[in-house]
């Protein structure tokens, strides 16, 4: 069955996706389940469950050949229970947004103006802003996206392709489907284009990880990462 389920995305990649230039997600595999899986007979190797009696473990629950864990992690209990998004769910995109109205000459609300807007948006719609007490402010304040409800989301996706890989495998198409920009030149030489694109991804990946964090999920860590593929669809009409 599917699900209508929220994500986070940031201003970039919020306009990526407006522009039709992002089309998947990756998103670090963070171990969960555990209890539930050490029940069912699985155990854990390389910050991931395996099975040990069908996933290449051996009687103590370790894994024999790494080698081979892009081949059958696929059919493995964590992607099967813990993949936080499945095909067919529809997601609702969560982003920098705030509810506003229109005033009158005396700075009062105009009923039935009320309207979201979004920071990922090139044109501010106030110069300056009015808050619920009668404050006056220079620039609009914005609500975090975190705190964005359902209805006020925009862009909806259909998730079409979920999996799991480590974030180093990626190609020069991986890169740009991700929404990274480079220089038009580049197009030159094939080579140059996934040199810049791949130095353009690890900056926005490496941007996105708290520096407590960087030397398990920055790039040179190369984790393990959920690949979510999506297409923009329309709002469901439930």
């Amino acid at each position: 069955m599917s699900r209508v389920l929220p994500i986070l995305f940031n201003t970039d990649m919020v306009q990526a996706i407006l522009n039709g230039r992002k089309t998947v997600t990756r998103r670090v595999i963070m171990p969960k389940g555990r209890k539930t899986a050490k029940e069912k007979g699985y155990c854990q190797g390389k910050g991931l469950w395996v099975n040990p009696s069908v996933d290449n473990g051996d009687a103590e629950g370790h894994i024999k050949d790494y080698s081979i864990l892009p081949l059958w992690m696929r059919y493995g209990y964590y992607i099967e229970h813990y993949a936080p998004y499945r095909p067919g769910d529809t997601l609702y995109v969560r982003e920098t947004w705030n509810y506003v109205y229109d005033i009158d000459d005396s700075d009062h609300i105009i009923e039935d103006t009320g309207r979201y807007v979004y920071y990922a948006d090139d044109d501010m719609p106030f110069n300056y802003w009015v808050d619920p007490d009668g404050g006056y402010k220079d620039r609009m304040p914005w609500k975090p996206s975190i705190h964005m409800p359902k209805q006020a989301a925009r862009i909806w996706l259909e998730v079409t392709d979920v999996r799991v890989e480590r974030l180093q495998d990626m190609n020069t198409g991986d890169f740009l489907a991700e929404g990274v920009v480079i220089r038009p030149e580049a197009y030159n030489d094939p080579e140059n284009v996934c040199q810049q694109a791949r130095k353009g991804f690890i900056d926005i990946w490496d941007s996105t990880v708290k520096k407590s964090e960087i030397d398990q999920y920055g790039w040179d860590a190369n984790p393990w990462v959920w690949v979510i593929e999506f297409e923009r669809c329309g709002k469901p009409e439930n």
